[in-house]
């Protein structure tokens, strides 16, 4: 059996900050390395270094002819070499939308949630999918509460997410957030001991 090195990096993290409009994507892209192909990187790292800067930096590289060179022919080794490219492209409004559902319909803050709800499911998915149609206004009034974690904010927020679910035909599902609203103080406060890093979309994608 074949063991593999994941190698990999990040581009758009701006932690609890989910509204950057500079960055509104979040990248994490990276390579699968076969043992056998360590050389093989290795070598592709060593000539990509010859630039003399001491990280390889591809937007570097693609500003000149002899750099895009360079980096087309070590890419091309690495793949006869087995390597396999992955990544992740995510929509930071999509995570805003996702926050929002496990904000709002958490089981230990709102009584009217029952455990089915503590693990991602599709039920979330699709409503993480229908409110990443929410207004800029109300969607963004979440990501600003959320990121002061200011229980008044938070609770102005629910108020627009939930006119909006009634007006989309989900009352249903704004009723049953409602039910966190005694909790947002505590909500709060234990997000509040959670690091800018926990808060991140790196820590979403590794949790959910």
């Amino acid at each position: 059996m074949t063991a593999y090195k994941l190698y990999c990096d990040e581009a758009g993290n701006t932690g609890p900050n989910f509204i950057d409009q500079n960055q509104p994507i979040y990248v994490l892209a990276g390579l699968l390395v076969p043992s056998a192909a360590e050389p093989v990187l290795d070598a592709a790292i060593q000539t990509a270094r010859r630039t003399g800067a001491q990280e390889v930096a591809s937007a570097r590289m693609l500003d000149s002819e002899s750099g895009c060179r360079r980096l087309e022919g070590a890419l091309k080794k690495l793949e006869e070499a087995g390597c396999v490219p992955v990544y992740v492209i995510f929509e930071k409004r999509f995570g805003v939308a996702g926050k929002i559902v496990e904000t709002f319909l958490d089981p230990f803050y709102n009584p009217l949630i029952g455990n089915e709800w503590t693990w991602p499911s599709e039920t979330k998915i699709r409503l993480a999918r229908h409110l990443h149609e929410l207004p800029d206004a109300v969607l963004n009034e979440f990501a600003r509460a959320y990121r002061a974690l200011d229980p008044a904010l938070l609770d102005a927020s629910l108020s627009g997410i939930q006119v909006y679910l009634g007006e989309t035909g989900h009352g249903d599902i704004a009723v049953l957030m409602g039910g966190s609203r005694p909790k947002i103080g505590e909500l709060a406060s234990t997000e509040a001991t959670l690091t800018k890093g926990q808060r991140s979309i790196n820590f979403m994608g590794s949790s959910g």
